[in-house]
């Protein structure tokens, strides 16, 4: 019961909402990225930024395009790495299946360190927008957050040598502001 309630907290912070938790957090900042009106914008998850700044592993596009260095993709955290970035933003580890999940703020298709805390945060899956998953031509089963769309679009125009990777990765930092610019309006 302790648990369940603990998970319908976390998400609820996650998402925005205002919820007493009987755990100490320090919740996921939620605010509407720059690019958009505060009357009707959504309201999308962002990590902390002074604990989540986001690294760099590579900035080497052979590392990364057209598919990324296996050893980039191998190099995630394992259990205990994660459940340490879970309770330093008061969540415990692991949450239920499909809510919450593990993601690097500067994705690893974009040469984000794999294993460095200091780029990965505990972030709520949405709804994805359909439309976005099919203009990108992304596989409905590997998007789990509109984030994920992102990531996979500015891969895409990165490898293509429409976007420089250094600004796709400084765009990362922001990612709804990079959503509203790089694949529009969520």
């Amino acid at each position: 019961m302790r648990r369940a309630l603990l998970a319908i907290a976390a998400i609820a912070t996650l998402a925005g909402c205002a919820v007493t938790s009987p755990a100490p957090s320090r919740p996921v900042s939620v605010a509407p990225s720059a690019a958009q009106t505060p009357s009707d914008a959504p309201r999308l998850p962002v990590p902390d930024k002074t604990v989540t700044p986001g690294t760099v592993a590579t900035t080497d596009l052979a590392r990364l395009c057209p598919h990324v260095d296996p050893a980039l993709e191998a190099a995630r955290p394992t259990g205990s790495e994660k459940a340490r970035v879970y309770a330093t933003y008061g969540l415990d580890y692991p949450q239920p299946p499909g809510t919450v999940e593990l993601d690097h703020l500067i994705p690893i298709e974009l040469g984000g360190a794999p294993d460095d805390p200091a780029n990965e945060w505990p972030e709520l899956n949405d709804r994805p927008d359909p439309a976005a998953i099919a203009r990108w031509h992304l596989s409905p089963a590997f998007v789990h957050n509109s984030k994920d769309i992102l990531e996979d679009a500015l891969h895409q125009l990165v490898c293509a040598g429409r976007v420089p990777l250094g600004a796709a990765q400084e765009a990362m930092t922001d990612w709804p502001a990079a959503y509203a610019k790089y694949v529009g309006r969520p």
